[in-house]
């Protein structure tokens, strides 16, 4: 019974006290960046296949340089990686000529966890980002 006094005593007190305050002060917000936020990487790995004769590829490329592959060209202008508080993912901006005439080529954004989003439309070639690191 003394311990029920004791807390309907206590009940003024506590209302009193905004709500949160307390945890507000004892444990700070962490500091996250936000989700849409991308970090810039150096090298980024691109996964090139010939679907006609099976032949593939892993090219390694550092931002700025241009890699062969058969008859594509590809250059890669940008990497950006997720920080590692955020799923991980990789964006990488390339452009791909094909050098056989009337050939589509590609210009823009790659990403690694949605290879279809934007893709080079070739009947004889696939390009997938790997990661950027």
């Amino acid at each position: 019974m003394r311990g029920l006094r004791l807390l309907v005593a206590a009940l003024p007190l506590l209302a009193a006290l905004p709500v949160g305050s307390l945890a507000a002060e004892l444990v700070p917000p962490p500091n996250l960046p936000s989700p849409d936020s991308w970090e810039p990487r150096q090298t980024g790995v691109l996964n090139v296949l010939d679907k006609v004769s099976a032949q593939q590829a892993t090219l390694t490329m550092h931002v700025g340089d241009t890699a062969d592959f058969e008859t594509l060209h590809i250059t890669l202008s940008s990497c950006q990686a997720r920080p590692a508080t955020l799923p991980a993912d990789s964006a990488a901006r390339v452009a791909i000529v094909d050098a056989n005439a009337g050939a589509p080529g590609f210009s823009g954004w790659i990403l690694a966890d949605e290879p279809a989003a934007a893709m080079l439309p070739s009947a004889n070639y696939d390009v997938q980002l790997a990661r950027c690191q």
